[in-house]
């Protein structure tokens, strides 16, 4: 058997992040890198330095682009973005007070 043809599962990190500066606010996003070096990098970045994201929870998986599509969709009616007269889409979500019992699921 030829091991370079075997397709291996991406693996990396699924998380949502609470805003400690808006209320009810929350990004679900991935990581193939560590979680304390992504809020490094969400600290510096002008679309969500404002936020002050802190760790809800996240795990460690398989195939996490996906399932972070999957979250996405799901949870679409309470996405920030373009239909809601901001200039960007984004990955923040906004008013879904179960948005963490349901990320745990």
């Amino acid at each position: 058997s030829d091991i370079a043809n075997v397709d291996f599962p991406s693996f990396g990190i699924v998380y949502l992040l609470k805003s400690r500066t808006f209320e009810d606010t929350y990004k679900v996003g991935i990581t193939g890198r560590t979680m304390e070096k992504r809020l490094e990098d969400l600290k510096r970045d002008n679309r969500y330095g404002l936020f002050d994201f802190m760790p809800v929870m996240y795990i460690k998986c398989a195939d996490y682009e996906i399932i972070e599509r999957v979250l996405h969709k799901f949870f679409e009616n309470y996405r920030l973005c373009k239909k809601n007269n901001l200039l960007v889409d984004t990955e923040i979500f906004k008013g879904l007070g179960t948005i963490e019992i349901e990320f745990e699921f």
